[in-house]
């Protein structure tokens, strides 16, 4: 994928799924931590460097109890997972939960860069739509319509077949939907005026720097410029029902 894709997409997938540090249940009851990084089964939690409040590593025991405890609350799973903070002392650090995300993205990227040939050559905005989507489906996830758009490179099509059933989820998927749908249509713009592929795309109408590919500070700080973006003009696009 591209940097500055692989550098915007924590904060971006943050901005849907929450960032959290503990354990907790996703809407359909699954365990899972940080940026909605499925933990299950049970042994996916214990290969995560979980701290007791004193700092020091928890043992194998006590992550299942933790695991168990959180499992057992199901009539939590749709109240949120802020909801979970205080049913458990283990808790992840933000460096750990950086870690994670990365090496699931790259795990997930991996899978897409195998499905789709053409991968590498996609704009960036189109990797991270891709992206997104595989984080809230699985990068096994089917959509015929969908998958044959962006292998003609027809993003604006792809944007069109890229929704996502709502049922039974909250608002924050809702708003994913709209914000891949505009990824998509961004990645039409590239391709259709030549732009450079290793960028974001600003949305349009709203103000600011294309996003880099570079690394450092300035990366991220441009990169938190473009997820501001795009959030914004997903909450624009969703209230138009463009």
């Amino acid at each position: 994928m591209w940097p500055v894709v692989r550098e915007t997409f924590p904060a971006w997938s943050a901005h849907f799924e929450s960032r959290l540090g503990f354990l907790f249940l996703d809407v359909k009851g699954l365990v899972s931590t940080g940026v909605g990084i499925l933990l299950e089964p049970l042994s996916l939690a214990l290969g995560l460097p979980w701290r007791r409040p004193d700092g020091s590593l928890a043992s194998a025991a006590e992550i299942a109890d933790a695991w168990n405890e959180v499992k057992a609350r199901q009539d939590l799973a749709e109240e949120g997972g802020g909801h979970f903070a205080g049913l458990t002392t283990l808790r992840l650090s933000d460096d750990d939960v950086d870690a994670i995300t990365l090496r699931k993205l790259d795990e997930v990227e991996a899978e897409l860069r195998a499905r789709f040939p053409a991968w590498e050559r996609w704009p960036a905005d189109a990797q991270l739509g891709t992206l997104s989507m595989a984080w809230a489906m699985g990068a096994g996830f089917r959509f015929p319509h969908w998958e044959a758009a962006v292998e003609r490179l027809d993003f604006d099509s792809a944007a069109a077949e890229s929704h996502m059933s709502e049922e039974g989820q909250n608002e924050s998927f809702r708003r994913r939907n709209a914000a891949n749908a505009i990824l998509f249509r961004n990645a039409a713009r590239v391709v259709a005026e030549g732009l450079p592929r290793d960028v974001l795309v600003n949305v349009p109408g709203l103000p600011g720097p294309h996003g880099s590919a570079g690394g450092g500070g300035i990366g991220r700080a441009l990169g938190a410029l473009v997820l501001v973006g795009l959030v914004g003009a997903a909450a624009w696009y969703a209230t138009r029902g463009a």
